[in-house]
């Protein structure tokens, strides 16, 4: 956990999201940001300085359980949709994972697991859905306040 030395304040850039008491639909779009793996150097992953962000698609169940055996309820996918006028791939990357998936002023889900390339639509990223966890995550921020 981390603590800023100054509150933010709300602004048209700022503002507090709520969590999201029911699952991401299938076929909804959600906004989705981090910090973008550059690579690595003696080991060490390398990070973009500005936080990044993209839209992606939440897909079916079962187009997510084919493509990543290990995904199960409380997880769905999501890929970042596609065009031809693209000439850099988008979408989640290789140390994205923590990010939150945002639909509206809900965060619906937090970034799991990721392509290792960036934007590599054939790997959806997995994202935990937040409204599994929604009680427990108002338990604990409830008692740290």
């Amino acid at each position: 956990m981390f603590q800023l030395d100054r509150p933010l304040g709300k602004s048209s850039r700022v503002s507090k999201l709520k969590l999201a008491s029911s699952l991401a639909e299938a076929e909804t779009s959600g906004t989705v940001a981090g910090y973008a793996h550059l690579g690595s150097k003696d080991g060490r992953l390398i990070f973009g300085p500005k936080l990044l962000y993209t839209r992606v698609n939440v897909m079916k169940d079962n187009d997510c359980q084919e493509l990543h055996r290990s995904a199960y309820r409380v997880n769905f996918c999501a890929n970042s949709p596609r065009d031809s006028t693209q000439i850099v791939p988008v979408g989640v990357c290789q140390g994205d994972s923590g990010s939150p998936l945002v639909q509206g002023d809900r965060v619906v889900g937090v970034l799991s697991s990721g392509p290792k390339k960036c934007g590599y639509d054939a790997v959806p990223g997995i994202y935990v859905s937040v409204s599994t966890y929604k009680d427990f995550i108002d338990c604990v921020v409830q008692e740290d306040s």
